[in-house]
């Protein structure tokens, strides 16, 4: 088109006017000027993915929940700072190993995040683990997990994010009233429902 147009152009004016109007100089300005406007695009383009990829960076990092991402082999790809802590370790130091290994390196069971991960690969949906997951290896803390896929060209899944909730504070506050509710104040010896309940 950019060759054949200002070529066209050259034999109209010449039937119609008689004129001949070379066309090499034509076509030398339209290749430079779409090069011009192809190399501008390609500017702002990129310009606006890196501006979407800060963005989220940004963003993963401000959240108060750990993320991770995982590939399609449960290979960690991403963790933001709060997954950094509460996983103990850095983004670099997992990156390419299993979620299983890295939980089962601080103490945790990767059973249920596995069988959630499986989940949620097969059926393309977001899962949410019913029971909390204790990581041992993170100063006893708790979280609770969910995990959601990640669809790339055609709905295909190409891996997953793990958010991962810190309900620490909560399975503490709980386990303390419970304890308050079960024994005597004063004595912290078993009360009355406690005991009726173990008869």
């Amino acid at each position: 088109l950019v060759i054949g147009f200002p070529l066209l152009l050259g034999l109209a004016l010449l039937v119609v006017g008689r004129y001949w109007y070379p066309p090499v100089g034509a076509t030398l300005a339209l290749a430079a000027g779409y090069l011009l406007w192809a190399a501008e695009r390609f500017r702002h383009t990129w310009s606006d993915l890196f501006l979407t990829r800060r963005r989220a960076e940004v963003t993963l990092n401000s959240v108060a929940d750990g993320v991770a991402s995982v590939d399609r082999d449960s290979r960690i790809e991403f963790i933001n700072p709060v997954a950094q802590t509460l996983l103990g370790h850095s983004t670099e130091s997992a990156k390419g190993k299993t979620i299983a290994s890295l939980l089962a390196e601080i103490g945790a069971s990767a059973d249920a995040v596995q069988h959630a991960l499986a989940r949620c690969f097969e059926e393309r949906r977001t899962i949410q683990i019913s029971e909390p997951v204790w990581l041992d290896g993170a100063a006893g803390r708790v979280v609770r997990v969910a995990v959601g896929p990640i669809l790339g060209a055609g709905g295909k899944v190409e891996g997953a994010v793990l958010a991962l909730s810190d309900i620490t504070e909560a399975v503490a506050a709980s386990e303390r009233l419970h304890h308050q509710a079960t024994h005597d104040a004063m004595t912290d010896l078993p009360n009355r429902l406690l005991v009726r309940d173990r008869i």
